[in-house]
Parts: structure tokens; sequence; C-alpha cells
């Protein structure tokens, strides 16, 4: 091992760090364990596996690109737990732009405040959140205009469809005009240290602040993780706290995808 000189490094040294961005840990996994369960949703009644969720995660990517959304844009989303809201985490990684996470118990205005604070170019948004319609919400985004925001995207349109916006299945079918190509030449200039979420702080000691998590640290941290719980891919693991959650966002569902277990 090379000498290290960035850094003070205390305790052991291996195993060694990875250096893959999300999107490779993806698609390793998805060559690895194909079939196998990835994402078990009983609400929804999804059950995908590691090899449909990496495909699922292509297109709305594809659907990204057609968006105009690029390398360091930011992606905000307001949503339940399904799993969507973890096709959209890879899917945006993908293509070197950032998810921005909201907590679901904000208010109108810390919603607004976040999007701004961050820059976002799209909205995606669930029809319902925490047992609420989001109606209010969007209504309040439309007649209060963020500068840079240029679509909100309804996620399922289970609630609120008479209100006019573009759908998930719209991205998906905007896809379709983006070649491969195009994919994977916006996938292969992603680096390992890019930024891939923006998460916020709880807001218990003043407004909540957003911190900046890189694909080296989720993916890492997540591996310890899993390491100290010596998950493996036999195991199914039931995921209580919500994806908007560090916890659950970064050390449960990417350490299951490194682990190659499956989530609940």
């Amino acid at each position: 091992m090379a000498p290290l000189s960035l850094s003070m490094v205390q305790g052991p040294r291996e195993p060694p760090l990875r250096h893959l961005t999300l999107r490779e840990l993806m698609d390793q996994q998805s060559e690895r364990f194909g079939s196998k369960d990835a994402i078990i949703v009983p609400w929804s009644g999804a059950r995908l596996s590691f090899q449909a969720l990496s495909q699922h995660t292509q297109d709305l990517a594809k659907g990204l690109l057609a968006m105009g959304i690029g390398r360091d844009d930011r992606v905000a989303i307001f949503s339940g737990d399904d799993e969507r809201f973890a096709e959209l985490v890879i899917a945006v990684t993908r293509i070197g732009a950032v998810l921005v996470v909201l907590n679901k118990t904000f208010t109108f205005v810390e919603c607004d405040r976040a999007i701004r604070h961050t820059e976002a170019s799209l909205l995606f948004i669930g029809d319902m959140v925490n047992f609420k319609s989001t109606r209010p919400l969007i209504q309040h985004i439309q007649t209060h205009p963020v500068p840079g925001l240029k679509q909100t995207v309804l996620i399922r349109t289970n609630y609120v469809d008479t209100i006019e916006l573009v759908t998930w299945d719209d991205i998906l079918r905007l896809g379709n005009s983006v070649s491969l190509q195009d994919l994977h030449q916006a996938q292969h200039s992603v680096h390992y240290h890019d930024i891939a979420y923006v998460q916020f702080t709880s807001g218990t000691a003043g407004v909540p602040k957003a911190a900046m998590l890189s694909h080296y640290g989720i993916i890492n941290n997540g591996r310890m993780c899993g390491t100290r719980l010596n998950l493996s891919s036999d195991d199914i693991v039931c995921c209580p706290p919500p994806l908007f959650h560090a916890p659950a966002h970064v050390f449960w569902e990417l350490d299951l995808a490194i682990r190659s277990a499956s989530i609940l």
C-alpha cells in the first residue's frame, strides 16, 4: 500500500476502501445477483430484482437526460417510502446529478427554502406524504415560482391526477429519445469523489443545514456497517426508518446493495 500523505489514519487499513460510484456498484450487483430480490415494498406490491432495479434506473436516467438534467444539477425529492424513491437515488447519481432529499415532515416554508438553497432544477413529489395530500404544496410552488426549478414531477397520480404536471411515466417516455451511447457518456463522466446526495439536518439547533455526501463516503460507510453486522446475500433486512433519514438512506439501503441482502 502506498504511503498515506493526505490524512491521519488510526486503526486498521484493511479491508481497503472501495473506489467506485453508485452506478458502478449497482451494475456490478446486477451482474452478480441478477434475479435476486433487491427491494420489497409490501404497500405498493413492488418486488424488484437487482437486474430489474438496474434497468429501471437506466430508463429513468435517460428520462432525466431528456429533461436537460446533467452533471452537478440538483434533483429534489419530497416523497414517502417506496421503490420509486430507491430508483431515483440511483438514476440521478448515474448521470452525475445530485439528489436533494427533503424531510417528509418539512412544512411548505421549509420545502421552499431547501429547494431554493440547493438551486434544484427538478422536484419529484409524491401524491401523498405522511398520509397527507401534497396538492397544497404543489399549488404553493406553482404560485410562488422558484428560480431555476424547471419542472415539478408527480411520482404517483392516485390522489392529485387533476393537477397538470409532468408525471413519472412522462419522464420514462421522454427517455426513449435518448440513446444508450448518450447515457454511457454521462455515466462515465462521474467520479467517485463527486457529491451524490444533499441531506438536511433535523433543524433542532436552528434552520436545517444541508450536508453533502459523496459516492465514496456513502459506499464505504455502508460497507463497513454491513461488515459489522455480518450481513450476507442470504439476509432480508426490514428497514423501518423513512428513506429521507440517514440510517435508512445511506447505511441501510445502500449497505444492502453492497452486501447483496434484500431490503423490505
